[in-house]
């Protein structure tokens, strides 16, 4: 049209017109100039809704990936996009689900029957009813587990017996160590939320219990154990997260689902500090990773909607 309207001269062949066979995106090459330029990571030529199904028996395609954005969970993009209504990068969510396998792996692999992973909180709610069989949400920045034992922990109990008589903080930094040492020298610190009620448990009762770690900034870590009466209360069921199982009690789905999130299964917008407006991206914005949907706050933080998801999601594995 630009060649039209400058009066650019046309000349075309006698031949009859030569047919295209495939499409040009199957010869389409992801570039860092162009994944830059169009905040691009992930391409696959010809997907449909359903391909996922392709995926789950392996028949993976021909996807292209190029991360060229931070790869450390500290970078502030990740936060900073996600409270201005877009997804989060397709290889910030891959790095996240790389790490809960490699935490679900350890722990499990220190004896299964007996070592159990549970989601808690938006990351239960993610994996019973949000697809995370297959992946985390677009705009999970961070997600939370307890790490429970049925009989005694061992961590919680060898940093019990190495420290009592000293210090809560020791004790504490002995189960990080441990988590540390499990994850090949991952970054792992003490969280200072629920701190004073972990100190007031080992100090004035002996007990190293509720210690909550922090795995390179994004994954909340609780340790727990279940005996006698409680094992009964918590009687756990499957489900699984990133193609792997875990588990989960029943008491705490029902808390979860119906004190926490007022028994909506609607995705929830700006209740737990995430995206923090009603109006997901600036009227009129055309970036791909924005949540197009808007909606009225039902509440002083945030909204329930709905939204056809069509990001780019990571596969498990």
């Amino acid at each position: 049209l630009l060649a039209f309207r400058l009066g650019v001269p046309a000349y075309t062949c006698s031949e009859p017109p030569l047919e295209e066979h495939s499409s040009y995106l199957e010869h389409f090459v992801l570039t860092p100039r162009f994944a830059v330029t169009h905040s691009v990571e992930a391409f696959e030529p010809n997907f449909q809704p359903t391909d996922h199904i392709a995926h789950l028996d392996g028949r993976v395609g021909s996807r292209q990936v190029l991360c060229w954005t931070a790869s450390k969970f500290t970078d502030p993009e990740a936060q900073e996009l996600v409270q201005n209504g877009m997804a989060s990068r397709f290889c910030y969510r891959r790095r996240l689900q790389r790490l809960v396998l490699n935490v679900i792996t350890w722990w499990q692999g220190l004896g299964r029957d007996l070592h159990r992973v549970m989601p808690k909180q938006g990351t239960l709610l993610t994996t019973l009813v949000r697809g995370g069989e297959f992946g985390t949400m677009p705009w999970d920045l961070d997600l939370e587990f307890v790490l429970a034992t049925i009989g005694t922990n061992p961590i919680l109990s060898s940093c019990n017996t190495r420290h009592v008589g000293e210090g809560w903080e020791d004790a504490a930094i002995c189960v990080a160590g441990h988590v540390r040492a499990g994850l090949n020298g991952t970054r792992v610190v003490v969280k200072e939320f629920l701190k004073p009620v972990s100190k007031l448990l080992f100090e004035k009762y002996g007990v190293l219990g509720k210690v909550r770690l922090e795995v390179d900034g994004v994954l909340d870590l609780q340790f727990d154990e279940m005996h006698g009466p409680l094992l009964g209360m918590r009687k756990l069921h499957k489900a699984f997260l990133l193609g792997v199982q875990v588990d989960f009690s029943w008491h705490q789905w029902e808390y979860q689902l119906f004190q926490i999130y007022g028994g909506s299964l609607q995705k929830k917008v700006g209740t737990s500090g995430t995206v923090s407006k009603s109006e997901a991206c600036p009227a009129g914005s055309q970036h791909s990773a924005c949540l197009r949907t808007t909606c009225t706050p039902d509440r002083e933080d945030g909204c329930n909607l709905e939204l056809p998801d069509w990001f780019a999601h990571v596969l498990p594995g």
